[in-house]
């Protein structure tokens, strides 16, 4: 027969005993985002509800109230162990390990347990009970004993999942699984003292207020558990980038040291508002209320910075916004050097253009040399022999070569002009080149660009390889397609940019093409590879003629 005494003689230890668990709840809140933080609240307020209940079978006048608050003690004692198992498992990072089904059953016997207390149906719980003054004695049933059971049943269960934390962790997560053992085993003794005295000793509240204060003041206050808010706070005085706390009402409540430094001119203090920071700096009130990273330059006495503002929110675990982060990062020397890389582009895209030029003027102009020293050779010798009318005749057709040579190298200085990409975007050049030569030929131009900025697809360097292709392609159709209409189109896929020139005129036989226009298409083809691509060329008696450049894009460096 298992009996229990119940008998309190010192009130006013209980009583402060909850003071002081109550304070220790409220300390605890303040570190609820942290892991075990709320498991351990509810902790403390268990074991509240068991003192009071204590106090209460003390003070109740009859049987029947002292009884019901024996049975609210027994269903805080088998809950109890529960609440410190999940509180390990959180802690230990073995939550996770146990599946849902288990946590349900074990929830499901605590609430079967909680009924049959408060009901003792059947008097499976209180076989029977008396007074003696207050002191209160009863005889258990089986359901008192399963309870009893179930509560050591589950506090073996915890006792072996922090065995199993400290045997499988090392360094610092091996010392808090022997502190978080010592505060289990601390609540066991203390709860095996009051039993085997009958109550008589008061070892429960010591207990309960010990093990409290070794969970939450030694282990939350100090960081024991985790050295992960103290690594937050340390990163957050010594990180590179500025960091800008602000609460749900926009009041400033944290500045870290880089920030400070950022915001030298800017009047920002622990509880300013964002307004008046914004006043001065107004792109932070931009990256206060935009999800996406924010660029901006400020002035600096040593030259122009750059920063990167984004925004992070701040929330409750229940989703409740409580205020947000600005970090602000100096993309200063990321900036400089981009510029430099483009600076570099263009100078190589310019050296690459004049080794270029300097071959077609080698390639082009030295054959037309060595045509004209041959045919003034050829009038010279029919002028000695007074041939004058075929020494005129010749020299009519050097005329017009040297008109056409004339025309060409007009429009090529003039295509070099529209296109001085130093001054203008690849889109602006083109334009203004085709507009040009629309008006200045007499064909008509349609040009059809992406919708994306083509900034984004091409490197100065292809850029400039493109224009010449298409200004040669031009010049090609002038002077032998005899076209009324040119479409020039730029596409683009993830994959690849496509540039088309497709004319109306007379078309050719690509296998039987002249000399002189094959040059033309070998150095566009050069041109094409050039840029990281390649050239394909469509044509056909009187059915006109397609080009197409292929540059794949993922080739291609942004500059």
């Amino acid at each position: 027969m298992l009996t229990q005494t119940y008998s309190i003689t010192n009130t006013w230890l209980y009583l402060f005993v909850i003071a002081a668990l109550e304070a220790l709840a409220v300390y605890t809140w303040r570190f609820r985002e942290r892991p075990g933080a709320i498991t351990v609240i509810f902790a403390q307020l268990g074991k509240i509800i068991w003192l009071v209940a204590l106090l209460q079978i003390n003070a109740s006048p009859n049987l029947e109230g002292k009884l019901f608050w024996v049975a609210i003690q027994k269903i805080i004692a088998c809950l109890l162990p529960y609440i410190w198992l999940v509180f390990a498992l959180q802690l230990s990072w073995q939550k996770n390990r146990i599946p849902a089904i288990i946590h349900i059953g074990f929830g499901s016997i605590i609430v079967g347990l909680a009924v049959l207390l408060l009901s003792n149906w059947q008097g499976l719980v209180c076989q029977t009970a008396w007074l003696s003054g207050q002191t209160i004695t009863l005889v258990a049933g089986p359901g008192q004993r399963f309870a009893i059971g179930w509560a050591y049943f589950t506090g073996v269960i915890t006792t072996v999942v922090v065995v199993r934390w400290i045997v499988l962790s090392a360094g610092l997560r091996r010392k808090q699984a022997v502190w978080y053992l010592g505060a289990v085993l601390l609540a066991w003794v203390s709860h095996a003292i009051w039993t085997l005295s009958g109550g008589r000793i008061e070892s429960i509240p010591w207990g309960f207020l010990f093990n409290s204060l070794l969970v939450v003041w030694i282990f939350y206050r100090w960081n024991l558990y985790s050295l992960t808010p103290l690594a937050q706070a340390e990163a957050s005085r010594h990180v590179i980038d500025g960091l800008l706390v602000f609460d749900e009402e926009d009041y400033v409540v944290y500045i870290n040291p880089a920030a400070e430094k950022m915001l030298t001119d800017v009047p920002a203090t622990i509880g300013d508002k964002l307004q008046a920071l914004a006043a001065v700096w107004p792109a932070l009130a931009q990256a206060a209320n935009e999800p996406e990273p924010v660029e901006t330059a400020r002035n600096d006495p040593e030259g122009s910075r750059y920063y990167q503002m984004r925004r992070i929110p701040l929330e409750s675990a229940s989703g409740h916004p409580l205020g947000y982060i600005i970090l602000l990062n100096d993309i200063s020397q990321q900036k400089h050097a981009q510029e430099q890389i483009v600076d570099q582009e263009k100078a190589l895209s310019i050296l690459t253009e004049r080794e270029r030029l300097g071959r077609e003027l080698h390639d082009g102009r030295v054959q037309l040399w060595n045509y004209f020293h041959m045919e003034l050779r050829l009038v010279q010798t029919l002028l000695t022999k007074h041939h004058n009318a075929d020494a005129n005749h010749h020299l009519e057709q050097l005329l017009s070569v040297l008109e056409k040579l004339n025309s060409d190298d007009r429009e090529a200085i003039a295509g070099l002009k529209k296109s001085d990409s130093s001054q203008n975007d690849f889109a602006s050049n083109l334009g203004t080149y085709l507009a040009w030569y629309e008006k200045a030929h007499a064909i008509r131009v349609q040009l059809v660009l992406p919708p994306e900025p083509l900034t984004c697809l091409f490197s100065p360097t292809v850029e400039v390889q493109l224009l010449r292709i298409v200004q040669e392609a031009m010049t090609n159709i002038r002077k032998h397609a005899q076209a009324r209409q040119v479409k020039v189109r730029i596409e683009s896929t993830p994959e690849q940019a496509t540039v088309l020139i497709e004319d109306d005129g007379c078309g050719f036989d690509p296998a039987d093409l002249p000399a002189s226009r094959n040059f033309g298409l070998k150095i566009m083809a050069e041109r094409a590879k050039e840029a990281g691509g390649e050239l394909r060329l469509h044509s056909s008696p009187g059915q006109g003629t397609t080009i197409w450049v292929l540059i794949p894009l993922k080739k291609q460096k942004i500059g």
